[in-house]
């Protein structure tokens, strides 16, 4: 009796998996061409090096949804060489790649009215899906004509392929081998479904590293993989709680239109620093310890809103919120989310249209929370992580590591302050730092400095200390006069007080405006409720920005106009407040209104005690609930 090829069923396998990639490439030229004035502009070595970069996104695709059929394939049994076998094997490879081809053409006709990747919300419209599938059959029977010629040629392709059966037997020897090539190809397969070895498995947000223009970077993704990564995400339905003149008395987005006011060519650096609550700053907190003497003396320098709030507990819901005025009103951050690829309006898109150089600086490893592709995603012209930093210091890039998460903020401060020098002007700098995150790493030279201290206070000083480097650096330069500072923070970090980790005090951070020579961003306090998502706005009107822009947020400048609230979700609660009251929605009915001005750890519900408020305050939070799910899912967020 003839025996097994070793490698006959694995030759098998990837001969059939090779004729998927060249598959996806077809769907992806259809894409391309069918929505041809989509990429206008995209030169053909672009699109060649687009269509190679295609082949990562590919990968993950392909393997994910031929993971049963690579097991079938490769599962050492004697019965891989029976008829009935092979038969299921086909059926398992031509069913599930011709449904990834239906999902690829699919998503080709969708591109035009989403302009990104299909995504699980998508498909869980049934109801338009039902209704509209007539008239979709009727405009594009060529796709189905596609998929019915795919079907038949995956069919002959793997009977072509498996031309010869093999018999054997099943000696203890030819087990050890064939589980060996079970084992090698399934963690290869694992490497592959995770689209390589980087911090994080791909999603399509990865693809804007691969392009030159945003308006490309559906190409060197695909939907099916857009579908695998959204059905792993917590997604959100469509909100109805009004309909639209209701909703436009709420203003839940504010349209700010140019009111003649000059423009103002201020530079503008934003300092986001990790992990910094309120709690932290003895400005705030005259009975602590002095820990943070140059944030306060920003804040007796600057514009400070003493009353400012975080919109989410994480770096990804922050630094969303700050650069691009997005709330966090949703489980899953904007950047790994389903609708990653969804267009958003930000600092960087908005100034580059006003001559803006823009840079993005984080001491972190590149890759981590997928900053450096979001960073490109909004627009900005560069980025400058740890990759860059041992470029330019390789001799002290170990040195200043922190061993952990990146840089130190001391040195990379400094870097960034000669990198933004190099910047032409005006020129907006974003830089998130990444102490005083746990575990509170600092330099052993300045923990030295305090050795019976616990580390978390430690990296507070050395956060405020880091600040005072960078300020001292730019002082120095001859953009500083004219530059407008923005310090915030991107959520608190380890509370200190029980009272610091209740809600609603477990989103107070600072914001502090600065500008050395500008008498509005000077010595002022203002009491009034800000929140994250303010900053673009009051950022961009107060520059005189000469175009109109849709924003969540408030000009915190302008508070006579309006009544400000802070509103975030977390763990399936809403929250929304005002100066006073703060109130908690589960989607459908208010569980309870707080006054979190008196009532600190929040123990007496007010909820049956005041329906009017109750009403006023959950009303407030529906509207911006609905316009904001309904941005998401349309693609129509501020931009």
């Amino acid at each position: 009796m003839a025996k097994f090829k070793d490698f006959h069923f694995l030759s098998l396998l990837l001969k059939s998996l090779l004729l998927l990639y060249i598959l996806m490439a077809a769907m992806r030229l259809i894409l391309y061409l069918y929505n041809y004035n989509s990429f206008v502009g995209l030169a053909g070595g672009d699109l060649a090096y687009i269509f190679f970069a295609a082949l990562r996104f590919d990968t993950v695709s392909i393997l994910y949804v031929n993971s049963v059929f690579i097991v079938w394939h490769l599962w050492p049994t004697v019965w891989r060489a029976s008829a009935w076998h092979a038969r299921i094997g086909r059926w398992l490879y031509v069913a599930a790649n011709t449904a990834m081809t239906t999902v690829e053409l699919g998503d080709v006709a969708y591109y035009p009215y989403a302009f990104r990747r299909v995504t699980r919300s998508d498909l869980e419209m049934q109801q338009d899906f039902f209704a509209m599938l007539p008239a979709f059959l009727k405009e594009f029977w060529w796709m189905l004509l596609i998929v019915i010629i795919t079907a038949v040629l995956l069919w002959r392709a793997y009977n072509r392929f498996r031309t010869q059966v093999w018999t054997g037997d099943e000696s203890r020897f030819w087990r050890l081998k064939q589980g060996g090539i079970l084992l090698t190809a399934a963690g290869l397969a694992v490497i592959g479904m995770r689209g390589g070895l980087q911090p994080r498995p791909l999603t399509g947000l990865n693809a804007i590293e691969y392009v030159s223009n945003i308006n490309y970077v559906a190409l060197p993704c695909n939907a099916t993989l857009n579908l695998i990564h959204s059905a792993q995400q917590r997604m959100i339905a469509p909100a109805a709680y009004f309909d639209s003149a209701q909703l436009a008395h709420y203003q839940p987005i504010m349209r700010y239109n140019p009111d003649g006011r000059a423009q103002k060519k201020y530079n503008v650096v934003l300092i986001i620093v990790e992990s910094f609550g309120k709690e932290y700053i003895a400005h705030f907190n005259k009975n602590l310890p002095i820990r943070t003497p140059y944030i306060d003396s920003l804040c007796a320098r600057g514009l400070l809103f003493t009353q400012a709030q975080a919109n989410g507990t994480r770096s990804t819901q922050g630094v969303v919120a700050i650069t691009s005025g997005l709330p966090a009103l949703m489980q899953d951050p904007f950047m790994f989310s389903a609708f990653a690829q969804n267009k958003l309006g930000a600092f960087p898109n908005y100034l580059s249209k006003v001559g803006y150089a823009s840079a993005f600086f984080h001491g972190g490893q590149n890759g981590t929370m997928n900053f450096d592709a979001y960073a490109k995603t909004i627009g900005y012209s560069q980025y400058h992580g740890k990759n860059e930093y041992d470029k330019a210091f390789p001799d002290s890039a170990q040195v200043n590591f922190d061993g952990d998460w990146g840089v130190y903020d001391w040195p990379f401060f400094r870097y960034a302050a000669e990198k933004i020098s190099a910047l032409d002007t005006p020129f907006f700098a974003s830089y998130f730092t990444i102490a005083p995150h746990h575990p509170f790493l600092v330099p052993a030279d300045f923990a030295a400095q305090y050795p019976d201290e616990k580390p978390l206070y430690t990296a507070i000083r050395y956060a405020d200390e880091s600040l005072r480097v960078f300020f001292e650096a730019a002082e120095k330069q001859p953009w500083y006069n004219n530059t407008l500072f923005i310090i915030t923070a991107d959520h608190i970090g380890a509370a200190i007080s029980p009272a610091a980790a209740m809600r609603p005090l477990r989103y107070q951070i600072p914001i502090i405006f600065f500008h050395p020579t500008d008498t509005n961003f000077q010595r002022r306090q203002s009491p009034q409720l800000a929140q994250q998502i303010d900053i673009l706005p009051t950022t961009l009107h107060f520059l005189g920005y000469p175009f109109a822009f849709d924003a969540f947020g408030r000009d915190l400048l302008q508070p006579q106009i309006f009544e400000n609230f802070s509103y975030t979700y977390d763990n399936g609660l809403y929250q929304i407040m005002d100066t006073s009251h703060a109130l908690i929605f589960d989607g459908d009915s208010t569980v309870a209104l707080f006054d979190y001005r008196r009532d600190t750890f929040l123990l007496d519900n007010y909820r049956l005690q005041h329906p009017e408020k109750v009403e006023y305050l959950e009303n407030q939070l529906k509207a911006r609930i609905q316009a904001h799910h309904h941005g998401y899912l349309h693609n129509l967020l501020p931009q």
